[in-house]
């Protein structure tokens, strides 16, 4: 079997699982949170970690938005998985392996070396060299990258997303509303309008 074809039978057993539960909950079993819960505003980024545009955003606007605006308390950052392929979902249980501690950090090393990786037809060695980097000894990696409930809530999470109308990433929701802010420039007036702000 093709990987396309495993990941896309992974992907229809995990979202078969958690049929039942529709509609998506406004948090998801694999959000990761920064910034104060009660910040007037929720950006919600939904990303790919093959995504070569999300790299981007992650290394070029995402630590100026981090500084400027969730540090000081005037956005809450909601990440959600929007998995691709096989590839991705596994990166991703790689990103969700140590939670919320290791999240962040695994996230920019992921994207920051994404070239390395993200084309390999089993990138498993690779995700475990940089778990270690991160602080993640190689056995809690691995089991993490077997583990299915990572797979499961990264599939919940796509799912979600196509719901709420995601058709491509990273595709970004300021307080509910679908914008496309392509650079930080774009999302100072997005953030200074009273519509963000509401």
């Amino acid at each position: 079997m093709s990987h396309k074809l495993r990941f896309a039978a992974l992907l229809l057993a995990a979202l078969a699982l958690g049929a039942a539960n529709a509609p998506v909950p406004p948090v998801g079993p694999a959000d990761m949170v920064l910034g104060r819960p009660d910040a007037p505003v929720t950006v919600i980024e939904y990303g790919s970690l093959t995504c070569p545009h999300c790299a981007v955003f992650d290394q070029a606007i995402f630590p100026r938005l981090k500084t400027e605006w969730i540090d000081t308390g005037r956005i809450r950052f909601v990440f959600r998985d929007y998995p691709r392929d096989r590839v991705d979902l596994l990166a991703f249980q790689l990103a969700h392996c140590g939670g919320n501690h290791f999240f962040w950090a695994l996230l920019d090393r992921l994207y920051q070396s994404q070239a390395v990786w993200s084309h390999q037809p089993n990138p498993a060695d690779d995700l475990v060299r940089l778990g270690e980097l991160a602080g993640l000894p190689e056995a809690k990696t691995r089991a993490c990258l077997a583990d299915q409930s990572l797979a499961r809530a990264s599939a919940a999470s796509l799912q979600g997303g196509d719901r709420a109308g995601v058709d491509g990433t990273p595709s970004f929701f300021l307080n509910g509303r679908k914008v496309i802010p392509w650079s930080y420039e774009d999302w100072q007036k997005l953030l200074s309008e009273p519509a963000g702000r509401q």
